[in-house]
């Protein structure tokens, strides 16, 4: 796949354990997923992408085995707590503000993401003059597969279709849950707009971490453009607990 631009750095969130996965004594991301580490698949699918030289893998739980495992095929920031995804992405500032005009999200436990949606949502955002890009999907019902993703934030529109927010599943009331189109978790920001931004993320949730879907509602309240980019549900799903990888390694 041709590249697009070698400067734009890829981050993915990697530092967590996999406790709900039933190996405490790893790293979330090198759980197995069909006989490979999870985050074996996305960084593959962002090298095959073009869009970035060397990922970013944000460590932090027993860091020494994800470094083992990947080598130098990336590059690595820590995050000292686990204080959430917002805190996460923070990590990296020091290695990255000033560097590129554009700053990349990912999670490391989604092993579906395929390298041409990577290349076609970092081309949207390109061409646009949003501060955040995100990647949404919709799924008809939250029954059989789709149930993996009943838990992921739901995205709110104002009357005229512009992004309001996200909600995360926790924080969501009644009337929001059953809402179908869902933030999948991938992010495309403006690298100024993100690091003048992500130090003042609150953890006002549910969760008490700092979460980076906060920086959504900034945006929104500041009145800059908050744009989105379809993705099919399919390649959306990533793994949180022991059940869903068991039902994902059956589709």
């Amino acid at each position: 796949m041709a590249e697009i631009n070698k400067k734009i750095p890829a981050i993915v969130l990697g530092a967590g354990r996999g406790t709900r996965m039933m190996h405490p004594e790893l790293p979330k991301v090198l759980v197995a997923f069909r006989g490979r580490a999870m985050i074996d698949y996305i960084v593959e699918a962002i090298e095959q992408s073009g869009v970035c030289a060397k990922p970013i893998v944000v460590v932090g739980y027993r860091q020494e085995l994800v470094r083992d495992h990947l080598g130098d095929r990336v590059e690595y920031v820590i995050q000292r707590e686990q204080n959430g995804t917002g805190d996460a992405v923070g990590s990296a500032r020091t290695n990255l503000e000033g560097t590129s005009d554009h700053v990349l999200v990912f999670y490391g436990d989604n092993p579906f993401i395929r390298p041409d949606t990577i290349a076609r949502f970092t081309q949207a955002h390109r061409r646009s003059n949003a501060v955040i890009t995100l990647a949404v999907t919709t799924v008809p019902d939250f029954n059989g597969a789709y149930s993996s993703l009943e838990h992921y934030g739901r995205i709110v529109r104002t009357p005229d279709g512009a992004i309001a927010g996200i909600v995360e599943y926790k924080d969501a009331n009644q009337q929001l849950r059953p809402h179908r189109e869902l933030n999948t978790m991938m992010y495309a920001f403006n690298a100024l707009w993100l690091w003048s931004h992500i130090g003042k993320i609150q953890n006002s949730n549910a969760q008490q971490e700092y979460l980076i879907t906060d920086l959504v509602g900034m945006a929104v309240s500041e009145g800059a453009m908050v744009g989105t980019v379809p993705v099919p549900p399919e390649e959306c799903y990533g793994i949180n607990s022991k059940e869903e990888l068991q039902t994902l390694e059956r589709l």
